[in-house]
């Protein structure tokens, strides 16, 4: 019994890893975003575009792949941190779509849209994914 419990508390903690390397990127997106209102640029200098592809993708795909490693097993904290970093893309994408609201965006909002569409989309589904999986998990500890 102790071998089965502590290979269970290792997945655990393996689906912890890509939530936690999600986490850092979305706090390292939203510094470099804070940043660049004092620095133009921000602290990673690169286009926004690639700064998107560099930390937000990541940040989006690996609450994914951490839910999926801890499906079979559930993890009430993996599935809190899976509604922390939803809520965290919601109110990031919520901030850049109020930002480019203004007369100088015109002509990139058309384009930046499907991109918001698919940010908030992300975000939503991982709230959904972590409170579904958050009522497995206690539902099983329970029995």
């Amino acid at each position: 019994m102790d071998f089965i419990s502590k290979k269970l508390n290792s997945i655990m903690q393996k689906a912890l890893i890509p939530m936690i390397v999600s986490l850092g990127f979305l706090g390292l997106y939203a510094a470099d975003y804070v940043y660049s209102w004092v620095q133009p640029g921000g602290m990673i200098a690169v286009d926004p575009f690639q700064k998107g592809v560099i930390l937000g993708i990541p940040s989006l795909a690996l609450p994914l792949v951490s839910y999926r490693m801890h499906k079979r097993y559930p993890s009430s904290t993996v599935s809190r941190l899976l509604q922390i970093n939803g809520g965290l893309v919601i109110v990031g994408g919520l901030v850049m779509v109020s930002i480019t609201m203004g007369p100088s965006y015109d002509a990139i909002r058309a384009k930046l849209a499907a991109e918001w569409v698919l940010v908030l989309g992300l975000g939503v589904l991982q709230l959904i994914l972590g409170s579904k999986s958050n009522k497995i998990s206690s539902v099983q500890s329970m029995t």
